[in-house]
């Protein structure tokens, strides 16, 4: 025997659902909207794109390579002087071997 009340409720939880899916849909083709016109945007909106968790490899190594290209900072353009991570600091002997005593 059911609860009183079961299948409204039942109900409005598949309607949530079909809510739900239909919005991440919607999420699902403005973004392949945005990765789309990716090529002439600005190097803002590539970082905006970034954001999104779970992009297929091949294209946020794409979206990188672009925004590295539109990059106003000349240390993230490829090949600019200074692109490259600075060396390690020296580690001073003395306070290591006080911290390690």
């Amino acid at each position: 025997m059911r609860a009183p009340g079961h299948d409204a409720r039942r109900k409005r939880l598949v309607d949530a659902a079909g809510q739900l899916k239909t919005g991440f849909r919607q999420l699902e083709v403005d973004f392949q909207n945005r990765l789309s016109r990716a090529r002439a945007a600005e190097w803002r909106e590539i970082d905006a794109l970034l954001r999104v968790p779970m992009i297929d490899l091949q294209v946020r190594r794409s979206l990188l390579d672009r925004a590295r290209e539109l990059s106003p900072i000349p240390a993230f353009q490829e090949g600019a002087q200074g692109s490259d991570p600075p060396d390690e600091p020296e580690t001073d002997k003395t306070i290591l071997a006080q911290a390690l005593a």
